[in-house]
């Protein structure tokens, strides 16, 4: 598992800039993410940004991203 070498919460391209956003999600869908990234072990913001950033990349591939 090379989750444990890698710090997901910085990882980007080194050609991408970071853009910081706000999203307003139910209590009952934060304590489901909270649950899990406590699960992996791992802080939410690193668990969204690693889901975020897994998903965009699959659709990319699958050429379904804009």
């Amino acid at each position: 598992e090379i989750d444990q070498y890698i710090d997901w919460a910085r990882w980007h391209r080194a050609d991408d800039l970071l853009q910081e956003i706000s999203v307003p999600l139910p209590d009952s869908v934060v304590a489901i993410i909270d649950r899990e990234a406590a699960r992996q072990g791992k802080d939410r913001l690193e668990l969204m940004r690693r889901w975020l950033t897994d998903k965009a990349h699959s659709l990319e591939e699958t050429g379904r991203a804009g």
